[in-house]
C-alpha cells in the first residue's frame, strides 16, 4: 500500500534531504508535493489532501504551529521535524504527536512513518494538536496535559490525576487517581523523563510518584511510601538521600 507525503521546510537542503530519505528508507511514501513556506504548505495540503504531512516547526511569518491553526482539523497525520529544545520535545511526547530532531536519522523516520500511518487508522490530529498546542503555552508548565495510548485511540487528561507509574519491562504501568491503570509502551525512563519536571520523584528503579498524592512516609521495613490508593511503594536505599532533601523529612 501506498501514501502520500506533503514536505515543508524552508532550507531546500532540509527538503531535498528528507525526500531522498523516504525514497531510501521508507518506499512506501510518495512525496508529492514540497513546500518552502506556511502559505504554500497550506495550499497544497488543500490540494493533495495527503496521508503525512512533514512540518518544519520553525518558519519565517508562518511557522508550523500557525500552519496548523489555518489549515483546522485535518485528514493526515503530521510529523514535525525540530531542533527544538527538551522543554518543548516533552511537550510533544506529552501530548502523543511526532516529531524528527534534526537532523533527521533514518532510524527515527521509519519509526516515525510507521506510528503516523498505524495512528491514521484510529486517531485524528485535532486533539492531539490542542493538547500540543496547551503543553507550549504558559499554561501548559503548571497544567499539563498527557496523551495516553488507548484500544482504540487516545486519551487526554492532566498529569495531576496519576498517582504513580511502574515498570514492566518496557512498558509502564500509570495508576491513575480513580483507580484506572493504563499500559503505556514507553520504558519508565522515558516517562520518569516526560514527568519529572512537574515534581514527580523516581524512588526506586521501578517506580515512580507524584508527590501530590503521596499519604505516609514509613520508615519500618527499610522504608516505604503509601500512596493515596493505598499503594504501598517502595523506597529504593540508593534514593533515600534524595527523597529526605526534596520532602524534608
Amino acid at each position: 500500500m501506498s501514501y502520500t507525503a506533503i514536505i515543508t521546510d524552508d532550507e531546500k537542503h532540509s527538503r531535498e534531504t528528507l525526500r531522498l530519505e523516504l525514497e531510501q528508507h521508507c518506499p512506501e511514501v510518495k512525496v508529492v508535493a514540497m513546500c518552502s513556506t506556511g502559505p504554500e504548505a497550506v495550499q497544497a495540503v488543500k490540494e493533495h489532501d495527503p496521508d503525512l504531512l512533514f512540518l518544519d516547526v520553525q518558519m519565517p511569518r508562518m511557522d508550523g504551529f500557525q500552519v496548523l491553526e489555518k489549515l483546522g482539523e485535518i485528514k493526515g497525520q503530521v510529523i514535525f521535524v525540530t531542533a527544538f529544545d527538551q522543554y518543548a520535545i516533552r511537550a510533544f511526547r506529552f501530548s502523543a504527536v511526532d516529531y524528527l530532531l534534526k537532523p533527521v536519522q533514518p532510524t527515527e523516520l521509519r519509526e516515525a512513518v510507521r506510528r503516523a500511518l498505524e495512528k491514521a487508522a484510529t486517531t485524528g490530529t485535532g486533539q492531539q494538536m490542542r493538547v500540543l498546542m496547551h503543553n507550549l503555552g504558559p499554561d501548559g508548565s503548571r497544567h499539563p496535559r498527557i496523551a495516553l495510548p488507548t484500544g482504540d485511540g487516545v486519551e487526554f487528561f492532566g498529569v495531576d490525576r496519576i498517582v504513580r507509574c511502574e515498570a514492566d519491562s518496557n512498558y509502564t504501568h500509570v495508576h491513575l487517581q480513580d483507580a484506572r491503570k493504563m499500559l503505556l509502551s514507553r520504558t519508565l525512563k522515558d516517562v520518569d523523563e516526560m514527568l519529572s519536571p512537574h515534581g514527580f520523584f523516581r524512588c526506586h528503579q521501578s517506580h515512580l510518584i507524584n508527590p501530590a498524592h503521596l499519604s505516609k512516609f514509613v520508615r519500618s521495613e527499610g522504608g516505604y511510601l503509601v500512596m493515596d490508593d493505598g499503594a504501598n511503594v517502595p523506597l529504593a536505599k540508593s534514593r533515600r538521600d534524595a527523597f529526605h532533601e526534596k520532602f524534608q523529612v
